[in-house]
């Protein structure tokens, strides 16, 4: 590609050196008519050295001034494109990154200019990427640190006790352990999850998809499901289309939204209630909703439930309640699956929704 340009660059400076010359030729001519010959006819006896010598150097001159005349009148507007593209090109250089240049024409320097375009903002969405990750990692960092301050103070306090031996009895030791552990448990998953946001966002994380049967699979995740649910006073009820539900998916991945949109369902339902999990077949895809019963949510803070460290219920002081990521991994699942995703609430029913 380079040199093509190359070469058709050198082929049009040569075919404006061409026009330069034969214009300058036709002047020459003209001018020697109107000089030169006059001189010869009228002088053919006494000729001048001195002036024949500067009617020839005349002569020569005018030809190239009007060479070049013409040959800067031709390439003007070009230079003066070609000096705007050096000044935007070291606007860029500086770190003006996303920094464009006006295309004028269709011609190679116009598509140098694309070209240049084109490198400016690559470069400024792979800056812009690194930033945004960049702002992800200390988004990581800050909320980690917040959600695991708290339970940590709690364990650290917990093993305090019964290291001093300032509980009561046996059976309050017993508490303070069982309430550590329970405590650690949540921890444990707090850094799982964590761990699933950053390799998510991995560029290098690629899908393991095959073809699987999401009647299997919902029925598989609801039989693991049911007896939590009733220990909770919630009923889990399966609304599946008695047709072939089939997708190509990453079975561990896909569970995990599932399970985000169950435990969702689990934490905040009423209870006693009704959970339903439904499945349908849409124009060659499929359709599941997660549908409970629970606490209204408004419009905005629908639209920002799938944004990674938000959670609703601003009041709950307990950071193991919820990381504030988990819908933001569902989200990121379900677009590497090129699927969609998405919640509504009405009427205090609460659905969380894919297709795929």
């Amino acid at each position: 590609m380079k040199n093509f340009i190359k070469s058709k660059l050198s082929i049009k400076l040569s075919i404006v050196v061409i026009i330069s010359f034969i214009i300058a030729v036709f002047s020459t001519e003209i001018f020697s008519r109107n000089t030169f010959y006059p001189y010869i006819t009228n002088n053919r006896e006494n000729i001048d050295v001195s002036m024949y010598n500067f009617i020839v150097s005349m002569i020569f001159l005018e030809g190239m001034l009007t060479f070049i005349i013409v040959f800067y009148l031709i390439i003007n507007k070009k230079i003066n494109y070609i000096k705007h593209i050096s000044e935007k090109v070291g606007e860029i250089a500086k770190g003006n990154i996303g920094y464009t240049i006006d295309v004028k024409g269709n011609d190679e320097i116009a598509e140098l200019c694309n070209s240049i375009n084109i490198m400016s903002l690559e470069l400024k969405e792979k800056f812009d990427k690194e930033r945004e990750n960049e702002r992800i990692k200390n988004d990581l960092i800050i909320n980690v640190s917040h959600d695991l301050r708290t339970p940590l103070t709690s364990i650290i306090g917990y093993l305090e006790i019964i290291k001093d031996k300032k509980y009561k009895d046996e059976k309050s030791m017993e508490q303070y352990i069982k309430s550590a552990y329970n405590t650690s448990t949540k921890m444990k998953k707090l850094v799982n999850e964590l761990f699933e946001y950053t390799k998510l966002y991995n560029a290098d994380f690629k899908l393991r998809k095959i073809d699987v049967d999401l009647a299997s699979l919902i029925n598989q995740i609801a039989g693991e499901y049911i007896p939590i649910f009733e220990q909770n006073n919630l009923i889990l009820e399966q609304k599946i289309e008695d047709i072939e539900l089939k997708a190509s998916i990453d079975v561990d991945q896909f569970m995990r939204v599932l399970d985000n949109f169950l435990t969702n369902a689990l934490k905040y339902a009423y209870k006693p209630s009704k959970v339903l999990i439904e499945a349908t077949k849409v124009e060659n895809k499929v359709k599941i909703t997660v549908k409970n019963k629970g606490d209204n949510i408004s419009e905005d803070e629908i639209n920002k439930i799938f944004d990674k460290f938000y959670k609703i219920d601003k009041s709950r002081k307990d950071s193991l309640n919820g990381s504030g990521i988990g819908l933001s991994i569902a989200k990121k699942i379900m677009n590497l699956h090129e699927g969609k995703i998405w919640a509504e609430c009405k009427d205090n029913i609460i659905s969380f929704s894919i297709i795929i």
